[in-house]
């Protein structure tokens, strides 16, 4: 959990510096607290790297569809996080091999949903007392 823990502290120190936003800090400290959730649940309060091997990816990924109820999508960014934490660890020498070489994230393809030209005009016509909402507004429906 240390490496997750510094993947977070990291993320929080770049989104501070504007070099990334806080919503992807964000998404660092829920990867964290899930896989704390997901120690829990294996009865540990750590997870010592080695032990992190091709079958406790496949054990995450299963925590992460069913106990946390991600979508396929979803799932695939966490893991996507998760990998990157254990390949930094990889890559410093911390461990010596990388579980995630031969696993290959799943990916839907989703479709996007535009508005229609009646719900453009709701929109349009929707009362704002905050003028910076109702300037977010303004914006969105420009672009």
């Amino acid at each position: 959990m240390e490496i997750f823990d510094k993947q977070v502290k990291d993320a929080g120190r770049l989104a501070h510096a504007g070099q990334i936003s806080m919503s992807h800090s964000n998404r660092h400290k829920l990867v964290y607290r899930r896989l704390e959730e997901f120690c829990k649940k294996m009865g540990r309060q750590d997870m010592a790297l080695e032990q992190f091997d091709r079958q406790m990816i496949h054990e995450l990924e299963l925590f992460f569809r069913t106990d946390c109820r991600l979508s396929v999508n979803t799932t695939a960014k966490m893991m996507s996080m998760v990998r990157k934490g254990i390949l930094w660890a990889y890559r410093c020498g911390i461990i010596l091999t990388n579980p995630f070489s031969t696993y290959r994230i799943k990916k839907e393809e989703s479709q996007k949903q535009y508005l229609n030209r009646q719900e453009i005009i709701r929109i349009m016509g929707k009362r704002l007392d905050i003028p910076r909402l109702a300037s977010i507004r303004d914006i969105f429906i420009f672009s």
